[in-house]
């Protein structure tokens, strides 16, 4: 009986040796059911490994990766030819997918339509829904937790138009955005295309996630409002805008950060102060406020039009900021003195 297990095993391993296309074909898969865990990992020793290097074909590559147990998947996961097939990269070359995601007409259908026929890496809704069902597939816990530092993960992410929220069932958004904003990746693709995916994974999740340059991306407005048109739509306050409506419609409250809320200006935070869904906790609000005007007023940037300007003192946000700034103030000498020379100077700037 172990004879014949053996021999089954070495029939295997000598059968995909003989040729790449004899992996994930009907034989391959049928038999694959057949095997127990322990038999599909002896079959995908070195030398079976190496010869998957040697496929190029999508559906093979995920053929063999659905069939194999986790550890094997680990040993695949190892190589970075295996990698890029899974992901849908083909065999465009690193150099090569550098300079395709520079280019900041990767969006348009010409481009999309280009690359697809010389084979080169390119995504659409289609390659997407592909990637999302194999991520059901994955059952090593350790590949799913490496994606978001994967560069090639990062790229899809990045280059594609709209990113399914069901996609996100699978990695964590956050630990995804972390990793992304602070990869050469992100660096590399135009401001429109990081706008686009920093909209996009605020729509998946509860938690505000800006990144650093949040504020080169986005455009700003001097406009106190929550509702934005046409080229309004290109602001950060359109993205929080949506993202509350949003939230209010799947039952959710907002997730906001003190590090978050520093990067909002006066319009913005207006924006927050204005939901009247009950998706924002104004406690939580005002008591993040209060830690940021008190580091404001250490760091010397308090009386920035950032938080006060008194053109817009007929704005509720700008007077509870301003009655907020004056509590602060109450009680300290050094705040009592900061805040009586900004009004000084206010009542007595010279014409």
């Amino acid at each position: 009986m172990v004879d014949v297990e053996i021999n089954k095993i070495q029939e295997m391993k000598d059968y995909l040796l003989k040729s790449p296309t004899h992996f994930g074909g009907a034989k391959f898969t049928k038999t694959m059911r057949d095997f127990s865990d322990e038999e599909i990992i002896e079959v995908f020793d070195e030398s079976v490994l190496k010869r998957l290097e040697r496929v190029a074909d999508y559906d093979a590559m995920a053929s063999v990766f659905r069939a194999v147990p986790s550890f094997v998947q680990e040993r695949i996961w190892e190589s970075v030819h295996c990698q890029k097939i899974l992901l849908g990269m083909g065999t465009t070359s690193d150099h090569e997918l550098r300079q395709i995601i520079t280019n900041k007409k990767f969006f348009s259908m010409q481009e999309l339509s280009k690359r697809a026929k010389q084979g080169k890496f390119y995504y659409n809704p289609a390659k997407l829904r592909s990637l999302e069902v194999l991520l059901r597939y994955f059952k090593s816990q350790n590949i799913l937790d490496s994606l978001p530092s994967n560069q090639y993960f990062q790229m899809i992410l990045l280059c594609s138009k709209k990113v399914p929220d069901s996609f996100y069932k699978f990695i964590d958004e956050e630990n995804v955005f972390k990793e992304i904003v602070s990869s050469d990746i992100y660096r590399l693709v135009d401001g429109v295309s990081r706008r686009m995916w920093v909209q996009q994974v605020n729509a998946n999740c509860s938690k505000l996630l800006l990144p650093p340059d949040v504020k080169v991306i986005f455009e700003t407005t001097d406009k106190f409002t929550r509702w934005y048109y046409n080229d309004d739509k290109r602001t950060l306050g359109s993205m929080l805008h949506g993202k509350l409506y949003g939230l209010s419609s799947k039952g959710m409250k907002l997730d906001i950060s003190k590090e978050a809320l520093k990067q909002l200006n006066l319009q913005e935070i207006n924006v927050l102060k204005s939901d009247n869904n009950g998706v924002v906790d104004q406690s939580v609000v005002n008591e993040l406020l209060s830690e940021v005007i008190e580091e404001s007023f250490i760091d010397g940037t308090i009386f920035s039009k950032k938080y006060l300007d008194t053109t817009h003192l007929d704005i509720p946000v700008q007077k509870t900021m301003f009655k907020m700034v004056v509590d602060k103030s109450i009680g300290n000498p050094q705040y009592e003195e900061q805040i009586l020379d900004y009004l000084y100077g206010l009542l007595f700037r010279e014409e």
